[in-house]
């Protein structure tokens, strides 16, 4: 009976044979691989978002004074609707949310209903109503013009004095 015998040492050498045999090389102390990969990085303006306008060019949305029933300033016509610019990358998506807090003088609060429309261009006249949440396209200079008006109303039971509330747009790209 013949008696074959392998070690460790001899079995390594024969798969290390056959690698090199079945794959084309050889499996050696000083062998190494590298790969790469591309990094890209787009870099896009930030946004801004500047008020002006208003009566008084202060940028604050003043119906003035209301005695009773309803006022209105019209973004489109009147002189007294807030400006909103909006300066970012040329032909950028943005989407506008905004929310607002009524008119209030601490213990009552008038009912107001915010009129918001924007433009590609500073022509409020041709501006498109704008939704909360709506996504417009900056035109190619990066610019997008937001005007706020709206409708207050004064019931006959709201007490004299001054009433504030806030208006609050927020510009995102999308």
């Amino acid at each position: 009976m013949v008696r074959r015998t392998f070690s460790a040492t001899g079995l390594w050498v024969a798969v290390a044979l056959c690698s090199a045999l079945f794959f084309g090389h050889a499996f050696s102390a000083g062998s190494s691989a590298s790969a790469s990969a591309t990094v890209n990085v787009a870099i896009i303006q930030g946004l801004y978002l500047q008020r002006s306008g208003g009566a008084y060019g202060d940028g604050a949305l003043d119906f003035g004074i209301v005695i009773l029933g309803t006022a209105t300033i019209n973004p489109r016509t009147s002189a007294g609707a807030v400006l909103f610019t909006t300066q970012g990358a040329p032909n950028a998506s943005v989407r506008y949310d905004y929310n607002y807090v009524a008119p209030t003088n601490g213990a009552y609060s008038l009912t107001y209903s915010p009129d918001v429309v924007g433009n590609t261009l500073p022509v409020p006249g041709s501006a498109l109503d704008l939704p909360s949440g709506s996504v417009r396209t900056l035109n190619s200079l990066g610019s997008y013009y937001v005007y706020l008006g709206g409708t207050v109303t004064v019931p006959w039971s709201a007490p004299s004095g001054m009433y504030y509330g806030s208006f609050t747009l927020t510009a995102t790209y999308d």
